[in-house]
């Protein structure tokens, strides 16, 4: 049988996270003598498609029109209204159009397995565990594992303390970025254990992804405890109720952390080897003769044109983050609506454009400091103004700024030391004033530029009086006289 994962309903980042899953699919798939092709843009009519969770109101239909045999893996949990008990961003349009690409899903793989129930009211549904496979055992032997701990995953505030608090003892990495399979297998092995951190406080699972791959790679694991234990989480330790997991941790470090390492691997290798969860999952879901049964005549893939639509992410200093074809936008809230389907934003000066949230996020935010610098150069200017004495701020081209009495003056050096109290400064000459440090910048700057004009007029003038004394010369006239007669005898 043929099986094809696609990933067209997902943005490049978020393909990315999915690698892990689609590998271990294949791997199951392949031991059994499945074929197996990918694709990030296109269906395949003559196969058993098979698509990750995340679906926007539209998509279902979109994927239901082409008429292929497709299934969908279910990675997030229902709790009722809703995905994982959120309400933000754009978790109610994932809820609703899971709900329509469901309807015309032929089975259902979900990674939780106390959704099944939910999920079964759609479509046939079956727990996938993520077991052993020789093909996933890192080729890479490994190093002399000089780093203690080791994390890779999203930043969350708990993670962050808790890993803080590690490495005031021992050393602790996390790479600040997704990481392809061979840099993930790299990065193992140079780690003694593994950090295995719940997704949020009310997630029941630990990560399959996670744990499987420390478990393929010989690594320690030192894991949360989470409300639900796997097959998999079985065979690691994780932090016993009411003790601190980082002392938890640390114990482990000193322990013999490394032959229980080999014996996890030796025990996941016999009791959830891939194949076999595989072929259980195809018996309960999958039909031998599910592609048959189509009518469809296709011969080649089908591209899946998805209907996406500006989707907002979330709102951040006055900005809304919006997203849209892979790219992700910041847009002033004060332009009000914007149609950005219809137009180049790339051409409006005030919005932003980056390749990730996180990208864009940061602009948005340098963009705040850059305000906030500027409002306390002038709070700082202020308290240079309520001064009863000059305050020298700085020095630009061959003027003094000061700042004296909730005024600014730039005052030529030329004047030399200068008493306030006792001079009339503004009936100076030269003497430039302003109400901030920039306005007063701003005006030497000009005057600056008006006197290099002003002296490359004298040197226009200067030349032009020089040409003018060199042609009125007799000996110029007798040049010009002797060059025509010579043109009129050639």
């Amino acid at each position: 049988m043929r099986f094809h994962l696609c990933f067209a309903n997902h943005n490049p980042m978020g393909r990315q996270t999915l690698l892990d899953m689609a590998d271990w699919f294949e791997c199951g798939l392949l031991e059994l003598g499945h074929q197996v092709s990918r694709s990030d843009s296109q269906l395949d009519p003559n196969a058993v498609n098979i698509l990750w969770e995340y679906f926007l109101p539209g998509f279902g239909k979109a994927i239901r029109d082409t008429g292929v045999v497709y299934g969908i893996v279910a990675t997030e949990i229902p709790d009722g209204d809703g995905f994982n008990w959120r309400r933000d961003g754009e978790w109610c349009q994932r809820w609703q159009g899971f709900s329509e690409a469901a309807e015309g899903a032929d089975f259902i793989w979900t990674m939780v397995e106390e959704t099944v129930p939910f999920y079964s009211q759609f479509a046939p549904t079956a727990y996938m565990e993520l077991g052993f496979s020789q093909a996933l055992v890192p080729l890479l032997k490994p190093s002399q594992r000089e780093i203690d701990f080791g994390f890779w995953g999203l930043a969350t505030p708990y993670r962050l303390s808790v890993i803080e608090r590690l490495q005031k003892y021992v050393r602790v990495e996390w790479p600040q970025k997704l990481l392809s399979t061979s840099q993930l297998q790299d990065f193992m092995s140079h780690i003694k254990i593994g950090l295995s951190f719940k997704q949020s406080d009310q997630w029941p699972v630990p990560s399959p992804t996670r744990l499987g791959r420390l478990l393929h790679a010989r690594v320690g694991i030192a894991a949360e405890r989470t409300r639900v234990t796997t097959r998999q989480s079985a065979l690691v330790k994780t932090v016993p109720d009411g003790s601190d997991f980082v002392d938890f941790a640390l114990e482990l470090l000193h322990g013999t952390w490394k032959e229980e390492a080999e014996n996890a691997f030796e025990q996941y290798r016999q009791k959830l080897p891939m194949r076999l969860i595989m072929e259980e999952i195809l018996d309960k879901t999958v039909s031998d003769d599910i592609i048959a049964g189509r009518s469809n005549n296709i011969s080649g893939r089908i591209k899946l044109n998805l209907p996406w639509q500006p989707l907002l992410i979330e709102m951040l200093n006055n900005y809304n983050i919006l997203e849209w074809k892979d790219i992700y936008y910041g847009i002033p809230q004060s332009l009000g609506s914007l149609d950005i389907t219809s137009q180049d934003c790339s051409q409006l000066p005030e919005i932003l454009i980056a390749e990730s949230p996180e990208l864009l996020k940061i602009q948005i935010l340098q963009k705040r400091l850059q305000k906030l610098e500027a409002h306390l150069a002038d709070s700082k200017e202020l308290e240079l103004f309520d001064s009863e004495s000059p305050q020298l701020v700085k020095s630009l081209q061959d003027y003094n700024i000061v700042a004296y009495k909730n005024m600014v003056f730039g005052i030529p050096q030329s004047l030399g030391a200068i008493d306030f109290s006792q001079v009339d400064v503004l009936s100076l000459e030269g003497v430039v004033t302003g109400l901030s440090v920039r306005e007063v910048q701003k005006e030497i700057e000009i005057l600056d530029l008006v006197s290099k004009n002003s002296q490359l007029q004298l040197e226009m003038e200067q030349l032009q009086s020089q040409i003018q004394i060199i042609e009125s010369s007799k000996f110029w006239k007798l040049r010009s006289l002797w060059l025509r007669l010579k043109n009129t005898t050639k």
